[in-house]
């Protein structure tokens, strides 16, 4: 693998979509106005590498599969946990394939990092269908039906998350002792120091407890993260372009062969 040069490594987890890593994510890394290194792990998924290949500039590594490893949030920490690993880079983040960044992104929770000396740092999102259209639905795009959606909506910006007429969600993470305190930050959000993610890595063990409460590793991480004690700030800047249709939001997910909550 050759070796990377920046002090922030973004780590990518990829299956089966080629056209939309190279059209989205890849290029979203190119933009950063800070400086990063891109390393794509290639889920068992040799069309993607050939792919891969023959693009310029790109650092990827083939992950093959066992009989018993399927697509969910514990494959997904696994390989993840594994990247973190290969990689020496101060500072860590991750963007999922189907996902983008706006060109700041990196350097927004740099600053922010810095200013608060967090060794974690987050931003904000915007919220699009997977065919590039706003979600500006008022309906919790994360629910299990319509009126449930809707119900969670009307909570959510009572607590300032969601914002009528706008496809903004304002993550954020509040204090253990603040009522009604909100709780909440996707993996794409997050610039980690790497450090703390060799010692408080990605959840691998999923339980039916997790998949009954839609529990993903992020939701995990960010407790064990809490949890720990460990310095958390916001860049406060809705950077990353968050596209629905993963397994956290796809109510046919039980239709997939590949697909494992644990």
């Amino acid at each position: 693998m050759p070796a990377l040069a920046s002090d922030v490594t973004v780590i990518t987890i990829t299956r089966r979509r080629p056209e939309i890593l190279l059209r989205r994510c890849v290029p979203a890394t190119g933009r950063q106005t800070r400086p990063v290194d891109h390393l794509i792990v290639v889920d068992d998924c040799p069309g993607t590498a050939e792919r891969l290949s023959a693009a310029e500039g790109v650092v990827w590594h083939h992950a093959s599969r066992t009989p018993d490893d399927m697509s969910g949030p514990g494959r997904s920490s696994r390989l993840r946990n594994w990247a973190a690993r290969q990689v020496s880079t101060p500072w860590i983040a991750y963007l999922d394939d189907d996902n983008e960044w706006q060109p700041r992104h990196i350097e927004t929770l740099i600053e922010a990092a810095t200013a608060a000396g967090a060794d974690a740092v987050h931003s904000e999102r915007n919220v699009f269908h997977a065919d590039g259209r706003p979600w500006l639905e008022p309906i919790w795009p994360w629910s299990a039906d319509d009126a449930e959606g809707r119900s969670l909506y009307r909570e959510m910006v009572r607590l300032g998350v969601a914002e009528p007429g706008r496809n903004v969600i304002h993550d954020r993470v509040d204090p253990l002792d603040i009522a009604d305190g909100i709780r909440m930050v996707d993996t794409n959000e997050w610039l980690l120091r790497r450090d703390v993610l060799l010692e408080l890595p990605f959840t691998e063990t999923l339980t039916d407890v997790h998949e009954q409460g839609l529990l993903g590793e992020d939701d995990l991480l960010l407790a064990d993260l809490v949890n720990a004690g460990v310095r958390i700030s916001s860049s406060r800047t809705a950077s990353v372009d968050y596209y629905l249709g993963g397994y956290s939001n796809n109510r046919l997910r039980h239709q997939d062969p590949d697909f494992a909550w644990r």
